[in-house]
């Protein structure tokens, strides 16, 4: 067999090598990163919007604070707007315009009348816990001791109580609207020292939330925008829902709001949104199977779900991926692999024949020539002009050849001449010459075909023996070099890699040379081994 085809069978294996290894040890190993990769972007995600909630829930929070305040200090600015009316009056009462209970009559009345934000009004009651000022005139003159509050608090004695002693005060409490059923409110009691009246002035709490739900509102839309363009996978999405099951973002609107809480699983009765907090508060991901909005009538997809949780607003925020979307990126993700390095492998193996071919032809031309020498074919010469050490190998054969052929050529000269001079001493000494002769010939021409041969055979050997092993280091080295880049070793575009690379090729550069020096100097011993003088 060639060389030749050994060398490809030699690039065959070690490409066969590669590619199998590539397809038993590193496919599953990406495939494992690849999940794992697809697992903790869900988790990102899920990090990411559950930050989103908690920014949104701090500054919900901090808005409430400031609306709550907002309105204290508006409660404060109406209550010391009565206080001058109150004092108005009292003045009146003082320079003997009217009379106290004119001053009063008249005060309460106009106090009565004043009517602030959507639902807000006045209210003014005395030391002993009568109301003696109030838009219903129902209340005036009720005596509010014994008053309780849907709660059971005793809100008019906490009212009077804390502002005699503080002047001023703040009490939550349960109030009918002037229509409709009873809400908290929070009212601001300041006293006026003249009179012992106590003015009181309240905000429900309910028209605090509802602006309160606005910012809530602002936030659900912003997180169903950003939600419906966020994708886990092909078919993975972020959800959110409250703790006693409500759905408050989802990209299937369809089960927004209470129908998610009636929500159950087929297979065992129980509610999903129960199951997916069970799992939240056992610190594990939720396995389960569901619908995919592309197929909501069949719930046979397996899903895993990640949740997490913000207090304030009591939401869960969970990403969910599907089972088959991590596998289908794993398959895609292998086809690619085994595509692209099969094609690579193939490229490198048309390259290599190529180069191997390239390199390895005028070796195949010497070899031919030293065949056709030992045929006899003396004047047989190799025409290779290259610069490189083939170049110099076939000057050094046609040098030896031509030394071969001269020695042939003055070996034949040298037996004619001796076989004259037998000839002439035969005339005188016939038989014993003639038989001198015969045994001349027969050795001299033993010597010449065992000279011959042997030369001849310990050239062969020596160049076989010689070129066989630093071709075969070159060649490898080259194939090394290309296997490297081929199998994408070295990053070329990377600072620290070019640098390992380079130290890679100066390391066989280095051999080559070595190589290709041991070449050289058998050149030189072939030449100075045909020299006559030596």
């Amino acid at each position: 067999m060639k060389l030749i085809y050994k060398f490809y069978i030699a690039i065959v294996l070690v490409l066969g090598g590669l590619l199998g290894t590539l397809t038993v040890i590193n496919i599953p190993k990406v495939t494992h990163t690849i999940n794992k990769l697809e697992k903790d972007k869900a988790k990102e995600v899920l990090d990411k919007a559950y930050l989103i909630i908690k920014c949104g829930s701090s500054r919900i929070e901090g808005y409430k604070a400031k609306a709550l305040q907002y309105h204290k200090d508006q409660l404060k600015v109406v209550s010391k707007m009565v206080y001058y009316i109150l004092q108005f009056h009292y003045e009146s009462y003082k320079n003997g315009w009217v009379s106290k209970e004119e001053a009063k009559r008249r005060a309460f009345e106009r106090i009565a009348k004043i009517r602030y934000g959507k639902n807000g009004y006045v209210f003014l009651l005395n030391d002993s816990y009568h109301i003696v000022s109030h838009p219903n005139k129902e209340f005036i003159n009720k005596n509010m001791y014994n008053e309780r509050d849907t709660k059971g608090n005793y809100y008019v004695r906490e009212m009077v109580d804390k502002t005699r002693v503080k002047g001023e005060s703040f009490t939550r409490y349960w109030w009918p609207k002037i229509k409709g059923k009873e809400f908290e409110k929070l009212s601001y009691t300041k006293l006026f020292k003249p009179w012992k009246i106590y003015i009181g002035t309240g905000v429900y709490i309910d028209d605090i939330n509802k602006e309160v739900a606005l910012q809530t509102a602002s936030l659900k839309e912003k997180l169903q925008k950003i939600m419906a363009n966020t994708h886990i996978g092909k078919n993975g999405y972020i959800y959110v829902f409250d703790k006693t099951g409500r759905m408050i973002v989802h990209p299937n609107k369809k089960i927004l709001g209470d129908i998610f809480r009636k929500i159950r699983f087929m297979q065992t009765g129980n509610l999903l949104y129960k199951d997916l907090i069970k799992s939240y508060n056992e610190h594990k991901p939720f396995r389960y199977k569901w619908n995919r909005l592309d197929d909501p009538e069949h719930y046979v997809y397996e899903k895993i779900s990640w949740l997490k949780y913000e207090p304030k607003m009591g939401w869960y925020v969970a990403s969910s991926i599907y089972v088959d979307d991590l596998k289908l990126t794993s398959r895609n993700l292998m086809k690619s692999i085994v595509f692209y390095g099969i094609l690579s492998i193939l490229i490198t193996f048309i390259i290599a024949m190529f180069l191997t071919k390239k390199v390895l032809s005028p070796l195949e031309l010497l070899t031919d020539a030293i065949k056709n020498i030992k045929k006899g074919n003396y004047h047989t010469r190799v025409d290779i002009n290259r610069s490189d050490e083939f170049g110099e190998l076939a000057k050094g054969f046609n040098s030896m050849a031509q030394t071969v052929e001269d020695n042939i050529t003055d070996l034949d000269k040298t037996v004619k001449l001796k076989t004259q001079k037998l000839l002439d001493l035969n005339e005188q000494l016939e038989h014993k010459v003639q038989q001198a002769i015969e045994e001349t010939k027969h050795k001299e021409k033993m010597l010449q075909k065992q000279s011959r041969l042997a030369q001849m055979g310990e050239m062969i050997s020596m160049i076989a023996h010689q070129w066989r092993q630093p071709l075969g280091a070159i060649s490898s080295s080259i194939i090394a070099i290309q296997s490297k880049l081929a199998i994408g070793k070295f990053d070329l575009s990377q600072e620290d890699s070019r640098k390992e690379f380079l130290v890679f090729l100066e390391k066989k550069h280095k051999a080559v040379n070595e190589y290709v020096q041991t070449l050289s100097d058998t050149i030189d011993d072939f030449r100075n081994f045909f020299k006559p003088d030596k």
